[in-house]
């Protein structure tokens, strides 16, 4: 089996009370050393002979505190049977969930980046906090300012070192002991989770949510989901984020706390990475949740100008009355109220894909309602429905 060494990075992240945390929550019991300096541990483990040992530094500022948590990581390693990587990781996360928001490597020089830009994200990642806490008491489209359980919840909120060797703004959002069971660490969620845990969640569940709106096309999916997702608050800030990168993009690595497991639509690996374009659907959703009249569906009509369709529409991947992450898509040359004409994306599902097909090869026009939004340089049709070859 592989084993982690004292200056790797993930070693180098984390703290002795987060290894003590994670040793006891394991089974591991605290056991009398000769030496006054060291925190010792030990478990009974099938098939070894005796107690397996492992020790631990009280000062942190001792030269050898690295090489004995990386013994104690490659240790649990073994007796777990799971990479020693994937063991650090849970131990950086073993009271508190966090979130790693990291720039891509052309903002950063090694392990650092602009003062202008770090100012920028921690105080939006301080309204990413907020605005969160205050969605996940009160699901409105959009607060005014931030109410009291923001700023409340902000600090509550730890920010953490970066890695050694990369850099991520690190936000820790510690969690209530959980006491009434033996084994807090191994077993399914049973109950409501605790409010930080929600609050993550929703930022979470908000930003898969931005990354499928910008695979679909449609930003539709941010304004009907901001009960669970985000609000135009955090569509405006992330939107903010994302500009101040440039070209970029950013991602957010999640790494939940084992003393409650995430809801099972949130259980999939991260980090989540949304690209820059992500920007224009962010403030498409802001102003659909900002301005609901304005945001009503409307009809569009016109001849069917341009057709796309990625891969084969026979296949498995495509459902008849679904819309595909990755199409199928057609373009409308409509006029408006106003006697302009737009060129208009709409994507549709497989079935009225292929009625838009028939309509351009027989000249006929098309109706489709939905949110008229300039996304960049196009207009597209969100929330597509009612379709129907004129």
């Amino acid at each position: 089996m592989t084993t982690i060494g004292e200056d790797d990075p993930l070693i180098r992240s984390l703290r002795i009370p987060d290894v003590t945390s994670y040793l006891r929550r394991a089974g591991w019991n605290p056991t009398e050393s000769r030496y006054s300096g060291l925190l010792a541990f030990q478990s009974q483990i099938q098939g070894a002979p005796g107690p397996v040992l492992v020790a631990l530094n009280r000062d942190p500022s001792y030269p050898d505190t690295y090489r004995r948590i990386a013994d104690v990581v490659n240790t649990l390693s073994q007796v777990e049977e799971r990479p020693p990587d994937e063991i650090a990781r849970a131990i950086a996360a073993v009271d508190a969930d966090v979130m790693l928001w990291r720039l891509p490597e052309d903002q950063t020089a090694g392990a650092s980046v602009s003062l202008d830009l770090a100012v920028h994200w921690v105080q939006r990642l301080r309204d990413v906090v907020a605005y969160a806490a205050c969605a996940e008491q009160d699901p409105r489209p959009y607060f005014v300012k931030a109410t009291g359980i923001g700023t409340q919840h902000v600090r509550h909120c730890r920010f953490g070192h970066t890695v050694p060797g990369s850099f991520a703004f690190r936000v820790e959002s510690p969690l209530p002991p959980y006491t009434a069971r033996v084994q807090p660490v191994l077993d399914p969620i049973l109950e409501t989770a605790p409010f930080p845990r929600r609050v993550v969640e929703r930022i979470t569940r908000g930003l898969l949510i931005v990354r499928d709106a910008v695979l679909s096309g449609d930003p539709e999916p941010l304004v009907r989901g901001y009960r669970l997702g985000l609000n135009a608050n955090l569509c405006e800030t992330l939107r903010e984020m994302l500009e101040a990168t440039g070209d970029s993009g950013l991602a957010c690595d999640v790494r939940w706390s084992r003393s409650w497991q995430p809801s099972p639509e949130l259980s999939e690996p991260t980090p989540i990475r949304l690209e820059y374009r992500a920007a224009q659907f962010l403030d498409a959703g802001s102003r659909g949740l900002r301005q609901p009249e304005r945001a009503q569906a409307r009809p569009i009509r016109g001849r069917v100008v341009q057709l796309r369709a990625e891969g084969e529409l026979e296949s498995e991947e495509f459902e008849p009355d679904q819309v595909s992450e990755e199409g199928p898509t057609i373009t409308v040359l409509a006029s408006t109220d106003d006697l302009r004409t737009l060129r208009v994306r709409v994507s549709l599902p497989v079935a009225e894909y292929r009625q838009a097909c028939d309509a351009h090869r027989d000249g006929r026009e098309v109706e489709v309602s939905g949110r008229l939004e300039k996304l960049g340089k196009f207009w597209t049709l969100s929330g597509a429905r009612d379709f129907r070859v004129l």
